[in-house]
């Protein structure tokens, strides 16, 4: 196997030898990322590229069609003395294209001497848009230098894959922006694979480099995605959210649940009506309610309401354990919230899919001054603080 760098330039070089290059993988082994990443250097180096990415087709005059395309490529190549490449992706679809391959790619291939080459990927037990069964391949026979295979093997020198300083340099880059936090290694992953996801489409490439250009400082990227959080859109943003009335208003939204509008009524913890219409005014939340825990029952107002009731539900004598006390009550608390809501879906940094091992962690911790609190002992279970 080779390092993706290597894989590239020894395919390219290969290229201007044989002048075609089959280059065969199984499904999902990496060819189109490397079409990709090939069609990048040859541009670098002043090259003219063409890309087929979309089956090769079925129906007679589409095939005449892009056979057509072809010759008119190859001649003015060949006219103007400037190379020109062919990728074409999906190549496995064309086996049944018989004029294509034993009379086209038959008589280009021993032309080693023109400007036009092509690189046609073809993956190993693909299924063809149509069927086959004649059990027909192409009689085409190519020399081993001409056949380049995405696996170790004595006669396929070049694969593509991550060696492991590359991939450190990866996981290194990741850590630095997300200290490690699952649900922001998971947000800017899919971040980043909408950005190639859409450059691919537009046949580019997308490197950690441009990754790190393009958001630094990170700070922006940060914000994007919060800003796109299904819990950060209902929060307060910027300075609105140190004013004292917002601050009120939330705390009791989050404690208590729904806060209805009243007259002449008193407000839980100390608000009044002055403090919601500001908080209305300023735009800072459209509702009166916090987000409900997300598994269709309706009895949980609030995710307080919901972990205070977990921990209600604690039993002393599981949290009697030699193992350490963050560890405990933690295992503890899953327990009882499974118990309590089976299908509650918690945050991706906190929790798991449904019915699953939790993933993530939530902190609990005990005063290390002890268990005595005004002369009395405090059961050790309820000794905790919830971060």
């Amino acid at each position: 196997m080779a390092r993706r760098h290597d894989t590239v330039r020894g395919i390219v070089e290969q290229l201007r030898k044989v002048n075609f290059i089959q280059l065969r993988g199984s499904p999902a082994s990496g060819k189109t990322i490397l079409l990709h990443l090939i069609q990048q250097h040859l541009e670098s180096e002043g090259k003219i590229v063409e890309r087929l990415d979309k089956p090769w087709p079925t129906d007679e005059m589409e095939r005449r069609g892009l056979h057509v395309w072809l010759r008119t490529l190859r001649d003015k190549a060949l006219e103007n003395s400037i190379e020109t490449v062919v990728l074409i992706d999906e190549g496995q679809a064309s086996y049944g294209d018989f004029t294509l391959w034993n009379s086209y790619f038959k008589a280009w291939t021993g032309d080693i001497t023109c400007q036009f080459r092509i690189l046609i990927a073809c993956a190993w037990g693909s299924v063809t848009p149509h069927a086959m069964t004649s059990g027909w391949y192409p009689k085409i026979v190519l020399e081993e230098q001409q056949k380049i295979g995405l696996r170790p093997s004595p006669t396929s020198p070049f694969g593509l894959l991550f060696i492991n300083p590359k991939w450190r340099n990866l996981q290194s880059a990741i850590f630095e922006l997300t200290a490690g936090y699952a649900s922001v290694v998971v947000a800017i992953l899919r971040a980043i694979g909408a950005k190639i996801e859409a450059l691919i489409r537009k046949q580019k490439s997308y490197s950690l480099e441009d990754f790190r250009k393009e958001w630094h400082p990170p700070e922006e990227l940060f914000e994007t995605l919060a800003a796109n959080g299904p819990c950060l859109r209902f929060l307060p943003k910027g300075t609105i959210a140190e004013d004292p009335r917002v601050v009120r208003v939330f705390k009791r939204l989050f404690v208590d649940g729904p806060i209805e509008y009243r007259e002449g009524d008193e407000y839980p913890g100390g608000l009044d009506r002055d403090d919601l219409d500001f908080v209305h005014q300023k735009g800072a939340t459209p509702v009166n309610a916090p987000p409900p825990v997300p598994d269709g029952l309706a009895d949980t107002p609030s995710l307080f309401s919901l972990v205070t009731e977990v921990i209600r539900m604690f039993n002393p004598d599981h949290l009697a354990s030699p193992r350490r006390v963050g560890a405990t009550y933690q295992h503890e608390f899953y327990r009882c919230l499974y118990e309590v809501r089976p299908k509650a879906l918690i945050s991706a940094e906190y929790g798991t899919r449904a019915g699953q091992t939790p993933t993530g962690r939530i902190r609990f911790s005990r005063s290390p001054q002890g268990v005595q609190r005004w002369g009395v002992d405090e059961p050790r279970s309820w000794g905790i603080e919830l971060h």
